[in-house]
């Protein structure tokens, strides 16, 4: 509103067009930036009300039975305002699910980096929502049926989502190694997929029925994370013993899969 006002004043004073260009140039510049980051600003808040309203969406009705016609109305945007953003129904739930774990992040991690008990922080990482198990079911469903760029580019945001609770797990990790210790033959960041991995097939067992509750599920998987600290902790029993599995190891990673032998009526 300055900038017309200006503008007007220098109109009625007889100045020219070319001379009012002149002499508001900087003016006219920084409004047009301004008038650019306030386009940008309100993309990126329609792109994260999307990002809201399908997380909730895919949470409460699972990918299969989420309609992105439901997610358009309810985020009170078009068809082509959310193809924009989104070129797929697939793709918006990879990136869902980062928004997803975002949220777990920010819910318990503070109390988690509150404690240097790793053992407490790992059962506080724990109370994040247990849903991103069928979340992630949903998405790894997806990932392993895509195919050429495609999975490459799925892939690459699974590992994206993933990035910053793996990237905890393995600060943890690190943290029991003693200094002068060798790096271990195991990789931490894959280390850390294993254990992740283990819980979420330990929660889809107690799914199965009323064999297993929560609390054993919870208590298995600290089982085993105080397991695997207590491995890094030496120097390193657990590496020689795996060490004497290396030929066999090298066998089975570079043979073709076996195809079990035909039954014979």
């Amino acid at each position: 509103m300055r900038l017309l006002a200006r503008i007007e004043e220098l109109k009625r004073s007889g100045a020219t067009l070319q001379q009012i260009r002149e002499s508001l140039g900087d003016a006219l510049r920084a409004s047009e930036r301004d008038a650019g980051d306030l386009a940008s600003q309100h993309s990126e808040r329609v792109r994260k009300t999307i990002l809201r309203v399908a997380t909730e969406e895919f949470l409460a009705k699972g990918y299969q039975r989420t309609s992105v016609r439901t997610i358009i109305a309810k985020a009170g945007v078009t068809p082509q305002v959310f193809y924009v953003f989104f070129p797929s129904k697939s793709r918006l739930l990879l990136d869902c699910f980062g928004t997803f774990l975002g949220w777990s992040m920010a819910h318990v991690g503070p109390r988690a980096a509150a404690t240097e008990d790793l053992g407490e922080r790992l059962l506080l990482r724990m109370s994040a929502d247990p849903r991103a198990s069928a979340f992630e079911a949903d998405v790894l469903t997806l990932a392993r049926a895509a195919g050429g760029e495609e999975a490459a580019e799925q892939s690459r945001l699974v590992q994206q989502a993933w990035a910053g609770i793996v990237r905890n797990l393995v600060t943890d990790l690190q943290s029991v190694r003693p200094a002068d210790a060798a790096s271990p033959r195991a990789s931490l960041e894959l280390l850390a997929y294993s254990l992740i991995g283990a819980l979420h097939n330990a929660r889809l067992r107690a799914s199965w029925g009323e064999d297993f509750d929560g609390a054993e599920v919870i208590r298995m998987h600290l089982w085993l994370w105080l397991a695997v600290l207590a491995a890094l902790r030496e120097d390193s029993a657990v590496d020689a013993e795996v060490a004497r599995y290396e030929a066999l190891i090298q066998q089975l990673a570079s043979a073709e899969p076996e195809l079990p032998p035909s039954v014979k009526g």
